[in-house]
């Protein structure tokens, strides 16, 4: 008895046989147009039967997955959840950071890691007073969006931590 995955497979030799059977040069006469016309009708249909088999394939492998999901929730089985999250979740990698020179081009490794090293630049210098700065910050209204990377502005009349 064949297996599911014979019986694709045999299928899908099936599909190719009827596409080399099509693009096959031969004489042109009427019954090898109408044998070229069955095979593409044959093709073009086993086309389209697998796109729907592979559908229906990626559904049931979601499903799998989110019933599996659901399982390891219900359990309570953080570690389960977590490797089933870093097995089917892309991994991102992080870009490399490039320094570029004054003329603008990219340093070398060596280059990276003398700039990095010995940093030429001046400290910079803080244009006002601690009073000014705890001023500026203090009129920012408390519904302000900021950028996550940045923290949220302060809440009425309380003093930073950092001016304290």
């Amino acid at each position: 008895m064949q297996s599911r995955s014979d019986t694709f497979d045999s299928y899908v030799v099936t599909e190719w046989k009827h596409y080399h059977a099509l693009k096959f040069p031969g004489t042109p006469v009427l019954s090898q147009l109408f044998h070229k016309w069955r095979h593409h009708i044959f093709f073009r249909k086993m086309e389209r039967e697998q796109a729907r088999h592979t559908i229906c394939l990626k559904h049931q492998n979601v499903q799998s997955l989110v019933e599996e999901v659901q399982l390891a929730h219900e359990r309570h089985e953080s570690f389960k959840l977590y490797q089933m999250i870093s097995k089917h979740c892309p991994r991102v990698r992080s870009k490399r950071i490039h320094l570029k020179g004054e003329d603008g081009k990219f340093l070398t490794p060596m280059e990276e890691t003398a700039a990095l090293s010995y940093p030429s630049l001046p400290a910079p210098d803080i244009p006002c007073t601690v009073t000014e700065l705890e001023g500026a910050i203090a009129r920012i209204p408390s519904t302000k969006a900021v950028p996550h990377c940045f923290a949220p502005p302060f809440f009425g009349n309380h003093r930073p931590p950092f001016l304290a």
